[in-house]
């Protein structure tokens, strides 16, 4: 029986979490990077270094995985874990994975944490496409969620 104790029951939890996030977390990542690309003046897309963009996206991978998830709760994890699934496979808006995280986390917490998530891996992919350049050195977000 495994023990939860250990610390190897809890890197075992996190591989099973990232195992049921990473789908989504890939497919925000490429389709940041790829958006962050065609918002290029057209004369900029070819200086994108994909080498690099590429290594940089598995380093925020790796960073995300052991730096944010690993600071869910075992029974937030689950709860997360299969509100998430559920979402990925439905393709329903990002309204009904609000609706989803909020008897866990309130109405309000839940809409930032899918907002925010979402946002965060989406933008972080355009921002390492433009990084990618060699030429893009600062860049600014403005969504309609914020003020």
């Amino acid at each position: 029986m495994p023990n939860p104790f250990d610390a190897e029951f809890w890197e075992e939890e996190e591989g099973y979490l990232w195992a049921a996030l990473s789908a989504l977390f890939l497919t925000l990542l490429l389709d940041g990077m790829e958006e962050g690309t065609d918002a290029l003046p057209p004369e900029m897309r070819a200086l994108v270094d994909f080498d690099t963009l590429n290594r940089d996206a598995i380093r925020y991978a790796q960073d995300y995985r052991y730096n944010l998830i690993s600071k869910i709760s075992d029974t937030t994890r689950t709860q997360v874990q299969e509100a998430m699934a559920n979402w990925i496979k439905s393709g329903d808006p990002l309204t009904v994975l609000e609706s989803t995280l909020a008897p866990i986390f309130g109405e309000v917490r839940a809409k930032m944490i899918g907002v925010t998530e979402t946002t965060r891996i989406f933008a972080e992919g355009n921002a390492k496409a433009w990084q990618a350049t060699g030429f893009v050195n600062e860049v600014r977000f403005n969504t309609a969620e914020d003020d």
